[in-house]
């Protein structure tokens, strides 16, 4: 069972999990910290099937934001879908949603933050954006322990 979870939806999905119950042990933060990434076309039943095993209070989303520029391009279309999945499984449980865009995210948790957490993962750059996700909201909520670590580092 998971307090958050952050995704960074699309053809590869990455999934950011939060364990924030109770004070931080001596041992430190980092165990309470969980990535991955869940790959593959029409991953709607993986991603429900986590969402419902891991059950969290807080589902936090990269939001979907098309820009004109991106007319010239293919795009990607998956994120809505996964966007959707998530959706749907706070409104079915009554659990908060908490969409945030990109730029703010990436903005505030670089990789040399993220590594200075002892929480980066090479190889795995989409569990990364969905981390940065989830450290933006834990430093701008305030709600759990960690709110100090996170700033200082962040600074």
């Amino acid at each position: 069972m998971s307090n958050l979870i952050a995704l960074d939806p699309g053809g590869t999905t990455g999934v950011a999990l939060y364990d924030g119950l109770g004070p931080i042990p001596s041992k430190g933060y980092e165990h309470r910290f969980r990535t991955l990434q869940i790959e593959g076309e029409n991953h709607h039943l993986p991603l429900w099937k986590l969402l419902t095993r891991t059950s969290p209070q807080v589902v936090i989303c990269e939001r979907f934001d098309s820009m004109p520029m991106q007319a010239m391009r293919t795009i990607n279309l998956d994120a809505r879908e996964y966007i959707g999945v998530a959706k749907l499984y706070t409104q079915m449980l009554g659990r908060k949603f908490v969409p945030q865009q990109r730029s703010a995210a990436k903005g505030q948790w670089p990789d040399d933050k993220i590594k200075d957490l002892h929480l980066w993962q090479p190889n795995a750059p989409h569990a990364m954006d969905a981390l940065r996700h989830l450290l933006y909201y834990l430093t701008q909520s305030g709600e759990y322990g960690l709110i100090r670590i996170l700033r200082d580092v962040r600074r």
